[in-house]
């Protein structure tokens, strides 16, 4: 199946519709990407061009065909490389952690467990053969063509091919699984911290604590972080204090429990950083979330 015609990139990070979207982008030049996380599944399909990305405490060296498969709450980033290359190409799907998850209630198994970060053996990565990829790929891109369309049956048509879509990356992650998987994890030590910080987001977390607990240098800590994670150990600790405040928010916790208990001192530096990440208040966020999105 021929790629559509690409659609204009845009930064956005959140859907406007409740169940998926799909698009197909290529550029010739793209500005940096901040680290980020959505509240959906997405599936990146990677055409063409030379990236890098990092989901996590993982780091990935993408070939033309590979697959990412990235859950809701993963922290991760493209990296860019500025040589002359081959126009930056994808197709990218969004899907609704709700609307998956009742579609899959109806059914004997879970169609997002191919996402499954508690999975021992979990990676993001799918390297394919090409037998293997010109369905997924073809599949991908029916997606798209629903924009195209205005007969009465895409709609349920689209949403048949993502289930299908979807049955076969769970069927190529359990082959995956099999064999070992073939992801590229940071060192040991980082994927030590990072845990640690995960487990740890209430408590008072800097940069000598976390040198201190694990018996490394802060300035080999500090450096080590930011060339593999490609952020600071400051913000990424902050943007998974954001991560579970936003959670926090979609409940009737009082706002002074919902900062300390994310290990925010004051509501202050909890309400500049919230608002510098997702241009919102945390008040107006919560009275938000609770606006009906397009279906």
């Amino acid at each position: 199946m021929t790629a559509p015609q690409s659609q204009r990139f845009s930064q956005r990070q959140t859907m406007r519709r409740s169940d998926f979207e799909a698009f197909f982008y290529s550029d010739d030049y793209i500005r940096d990407v901040a680290m980020h996380h959505h509240d959906f599944f997405e599936i990146y399909l990677f055409l063409s061009g030379r990236v890098q990305y990092t989901v996590e405490s993982r780091h990935y060296e993408l070939m033309p065909g590979d697959i990412l498969l990235i859950s809701p709450q993963e922290l991760h980033q493209p990296v860019f490389s500025r040589e002359e290359q081959a126009p930056y190409s994808r197709i990218v799907v969004w899907i609704d952690a709700d609307w998956i998850r009742r579609l899959g209630s109806l059914y004997a198994c879970d169609p997002c467990c191919c996402f499954d970060v508690a999975d021992p053996a979990h990676t993001n990565l799918l390297r394919l053969s090409g037998a293997e990829r010109k369905p997924v790929f073809d599949l991908a891109l029916s997606i798209i063509g629903r924009e195209e369309t205005s007969d009465a049956f895409s709609e349920l048509l689209a949403a048949v091919q993502l289930l299908e879509l979807l049955v076969r990356l769970n069927r190529l992650r359990a082959r995956e699984r099999a064999r070992g998987g073939q992801e590229q994890a940071l060192s040991g030590t980082l994927e030590t911290v990072v845990g640690y910080i995960n487990a740890n987001l209430t408590e008072r977390l800097t940069l000598d604590r976390l040198a201190e607990h694990h018996y490394i240098s802060k300035y080999h800590l500090s450096h080590l972080f930011q060339r593999a994670m490609g952020t600071s150990v400051f913000r990424y600790i902050t943007q998974k204090r954001l991560i579970l405040a936003r959670q926090l928010l979609l409940t009737d916790m009082p706002l002074r429990q919902i900062y300390t208990r994310c290990g925010f001192a004051t509501y202050s530096s909890f309400y500049r950083a919230f608002r510098g990440v997702y241009g919102i208040s945390p008040r107006d966020y919560r009275r938000s979330v609770s606006e009906p999105r397009q279906t």
